[in-house]
């Protein structure tokens, strides 16, 4: 199955998202053709080949520090799809921008999702995703 696809993904209402926790992905605004699907908080990709994904987060963490969003797939950390930030105090918004490039192989589905290190209220939340 091969096919052109891109999604585009928001979530624009204040979410709290623990440590450890997924960053809800919201709805789809903006999506055509077969080969990438909004599930829940997970993208899926559904027909091999590249995929170029940039996520774009707003978020005010609950303490001041580092916070880290990591991207993951089939529930592990994708390499160098990570972003850091650091919030001076607690509640200044901070924003991470992740661009990453996933292939799929043939005959499978990779499921994306994004984490957080440390919690965080999430303001907004944007992913694209084309493949390529």
């Amino acid at each position: 199955m091969s096919c052109n696809s891109v999604i585009y993904t928001v979530a624009s209402t204040p979410v709290s998202v623990l440590a450890g926790g997924t960053v809800p992905l919201g709805a789809a605004v903006r999506k055509y053709g077969c080969g990438i699907d909004l599930n829940g908080n997970a993208l899926q990709l559904l027909a091999p080949g590249y995929y170029d994904i940039a996520v774009n987060l707003t978020m005010e963490p609950v303490a001041a520090g580092a916070i880290t969003a990591t991207v993951y797939v089939d529930g592990v950390e994708y390499p160098g799809a990570v972003g850091t930030e650091t919030a001076a105090a607690a509640a200044n918004a901070v924003q991470i921008v992740i661009p990453t490039l996933i292939r799929n192989n043939c005959n499978s589905m990779r499921t994306v999702t994004v984490v957080l290190s440390a919690a965080a209220t999430v303001t907004n939340a944007a992913v694209v995703a084309v493949k390529v």
